[in-house]
């Protein structure tokens, strides 16, 4: 069992600036994650759903050490 257990999704943020536009993983469970993951004596699990395109987002959380339970969205 996990101390914390974050559900939500991992959003696609689009940062606009004068100089250019980009897009970006985001959203409150990708920030969440980001954080809370290396706080020490926590152990956490992140469960969200992604479209096949943002698979390659999972992977790298999970070369950070974050466990994530990834579902297929439709």
């Amino acid at each position: 069992m996990k101390d914390i257990c974050c559900i939500g999704h991992i959003t696609i943020d689009r940062v606009i600036t004068p100089d250019h536009t980009t897009h970006m993983p985001g959203g409150t469970s990708y920030y969440f994650a980001k954080g809370i993951s290396r706080l020490p004596g926590i152990s956490f699990q992140l469960v969200t759903a992604v479209g096949a395109n943002e698979t390659d987002i999972v992977s790298n959380l999970r070369k950070e050490g974050i466990d994530i339970i990834s579902l297929p969205q439709p």
